[in-house]
């Protein structure tokens, strides 16, 4: 057995075929088949079945899997350790990140980044808080830079604390009030943002039984902020999800002062790459959190 045998088997599975497969790894679809089936020769076991949905591993396919994973990262592990011993940093890391959090974080950290360490390359991935914790547990992703709140048993490194804010129009009858609780806002038209904020809002409307009036459930921001100017309905963003430039709105603290941690989640900080560690300090630093 080979690492490019796990490579391309891996390959595989992620994209569920071979051709495809064959196309980004730059080899005949014959040679594809042919290492797979010298895989599987070898382990004496069926590793893949063709179905509806494309080829998809056996159950002792995805056993093999996970396995495959830990071996490759623990060769880029061992790249990434020679590399350093020799004062380079190098390698490459797999981040995924929700979108409330990657509008406002992502342009401070990846430029700067990239000029600081410019032979690691930075991959990402934005999705949902649900999608990024498993693709952290199936180890196909190294890192996720989402809001930390019941991480299912993920280790956490805390970034930042990022205010809810309450957005209207500046012409809305709230709109000169120093802040403005979930009870103020209970019978405006409510849009209620989806994806990772909606968890805490949720548990906050929850806590202070107040029953807002959802009318709508969107979960990109900037159709909620389009939404909003139109004076359609009011709504809670996080700061960063907020852009500077809001002309005709306004942003009021949201009380009793409700704020969400923002940071890295990691399936085990201990067996970090050198090159993820130093990601996770040069994102502290940017944010003053060393």
């Amino acid at each position: 057995m080979t690492l490019l045998q796990y490579e391309v088997f891996m390959t595989v599975v992620e994209l569920k075929s071979f051709t495809k497969a064959s196309d980004k790894l730059g080899y005949t679809q014959s040679a594809v088949s042919q290492m797979i089936k010298s895989l599987e020769d070898e382990l004496q076991v069926k590793l893949l079945e063709r179905s509806r949905n494309g080829v998809t591993p056996t159950i002792i396919g995805e056993r093999m899997l996970r396995n495959m994973r830990e071996i490759m990262k623990l060769k880029k592990t061992m790249i990434q350790e020679a590399a350093s011993f020799n004062g380079l940093s190098i390698g490459s890391i797999k981040i995924g990140i929700t979108p409330s959090v990657s509008s406002n974080i992502l342009p401070k950290i990846v430029g700067t980044f990239r000029k600081n360490y410019p032979d690691i390359e930075l991959i990402i991935f934005e999705s949902t808080l649900t999608d990024v914790q498993k693709l952290i547990k199936n180890e196909e992703i190294d890192v996720g830079l989402t809001i930390l709140d019941q991480q299912d048993g993920l280790d956490q490194v805390p970034i930042l604390s990022d205010q809810l804010m309450v957005l209207l129009q500046e012409t809305h009858s709230l709109s000169s009030k120093e802040y403005v609780s979930l009870e103020d806002i209970s019978e405006s038209c409510f849009i209620m943002p989806k994806g990772d904020c909606d968890i805490l809002l949720k548990k906050a409307f929850n806590k202070t039984k107040v029953t807002p009036t959802i009318r709508y459930e969107i979960q990109d921001s900037s159709t909620i902020i389009a939404m909003v100017k139109e004076g359609i309905a009011l709504t809670i963003l996080p700061e960063l999800a907020i852009p500077k430039d809001t002309a005709g709105l306004v942003s009021i603290p949201l009380y009793p002062f409700k704020k969400r941690k923002v940071g890295f989640i990691i399936k085990d900080i201990q067996s970090i790459s050198p090159g993820l560690a130093e990601f996770i300090v040069h994102v502290k630093h940017t944010f003053n959190n060393p």
